[in-house]
């Protein structure tokens, strides 16, 4: 089941749920995830950092849901801050966090995200962000694009993220600083010759932009093979590496 009916059937609605994850900020009650993007040798490219919330029985992504800006913005910092703790315990690993394309076009956040970036020196060199180009409207695509640009400049590689899930990112991929193109996971298993095709131009497509290609969702020998195949060099799944969960202090 969706998990918004869940909530709906549990008696939360978006108040409530907004209600509860801003108790969540104060009481640093998120639970947060890693789950590696390796190789073919089994070497760890990064982790990526999933965001949890637990309602009850209800586990779920807070991003799925309709939440206000505000909200978003602060979910996203708040995941930025836990990239940057664990950069502190393990320095050499790189981390990918999930951002909203709303939080970049909010002149708080930007300020917000450059003060902790000053605060924490290199360590942003080892800090993806991950985003999708879906998310706000055309007309503020060239805001989007200058807020990626700068943190690119600042130390920042960038991911495209759900990479055939019904979107082009062929013009995003153009404006913007592309280090990582990640293929969604309806996308990676592939079952016709178009679609072999389809994840053929993608690989096609990273190289001149000088950027790697990760398959997500990788959960069989079989699928993991074929796109080994078809020139895929990075991936994620269950097959790989299971999701873990952070074991570190809280932090304020």
């Amino acid at each position: 089941m969706h998990t918004h009916l869940q909530l709906l059937e549990a008696g939360i609605d978006g108040a409530q749920l907004n209600e509860i994850l801003v108790q969540g900020f104060h009481d640093d009650s998120f639970k947060y995830k890693v789950q590696p993007v390796v190789d073919v040798s089994g070497g760890v490219e990064f982790y990526e950092i999933l965001s949890r919330v637990d309602i009850g029985d209800i586990s779920f992504c807070p991003f799925d849901e309709e939440l206000p800006p505000s909200l978003t913005k602060a979910l996203d910092l708040y995941a930025i801050k836990k990239a940057y703790q664990l950069l502190q315990h393990s320095p050499s690993n790189k981390y990918s966090v999930n951002i909203e394309q709303e939080s970049l076009l909010d002149s708080d956040f930007m300020d917000r995200l450059r003060e902790l970036t000053a605060l924490n020196g290199d360590a942003c060199f080892n800090l993806i962000m991950e985003v999708t180009e879906r998310g706000v409207p055309t007309e503020y695509a060239q805001q989007v694009s200058k807020s990626l640009n700068e943190l690119n400049k600042l130390g920042y590689l960038i991911a495209l993220d759900d990479v055939g899930a019904g979107h082009n990112p062929l013009d995003f991929c153009r404006q913007n600083p592309i280090a990582y193109i990640k293929l969604d996971a309806t996308f990676v298993h592939a079952t016709t010759p178009m679609q072999f095709n389809a994840i053929r131009a993608a690989v096609a497509l990273s190289k001149p932009l000088g950027a790697k290609v990760v398959a997500e969702g990788i959960d069989s020998d079989a699928t993991y093979s074929k796109l080994i195949e078809l020139g895929i060099a990075l991936f994620q799944g269950y097959l790989l590496g299971k999701p873990q969960e952070i074991k570190e202090p809280k932090w304020s």
